[in-house]
Order: structure tokens, then sequence, then C-alpha cells
């Protein structure tokens, strides 16, 4: 039985490993991708409003990728 569990931890840890890093992945091509949208936006729309609000959407974006690349450097919880 001990052995068993240990085999299942050892699996749950390595895919906890994985998640983190598809989440790091995923935060840091928010950030790029935000970053693009922000750019673009002052090269394809001419008139101020419009682009202020892409230019929003845009950082929008990159808030959620730092987000997400802040909770997958966190440490785990030990409770779980």
């Amino acid at each position: 039985a001990a052995v068993r569990c240990e085999a299942h931890l050892r699996r749950a840890q390595s895919e906890t490993e994985n998640g983190k890093t598809l989440m790091k992945a995923a935060g840091l091509f928010l950030l790029l991708a935000g970053f693009g949208i922000v750019l673009c936006t002052f090269v394809v729309l001419p008139s101020s409003a419009p682009r202020a609000a892409f230019a929003l959407a845009g950082v929008g974006v990159q808030v959620l990728g730092l987000g997400l690349t802040f909770r997958a450097h966190m440490a785990p919880d030990e409770d779980r």
C-alpha cells in the first residue's frame, strides 16, 4: 500500500509540474499578445476613440498574462 501511495504522489507531482509549465507558457503568450495588440492598435487605427479602446483591451490581455504567470510561479499549498 505504501508503494502504491508513493507512486501516486510522484505522478501527482509530475502532473503539477507539467501544468505549471503550461501555465507559464500561456502567461508569456498572453503578455506578448497583449503587447502586440497595443502596438498594432497605433499603426492600424486612425482615430483616437477606437485606438484607446483597443489599447485598453491589449493592456487587459497583458494583465491577464501577468496574473497567470505570477500564479504559475507561486509556491504550492501544503494543505492540499
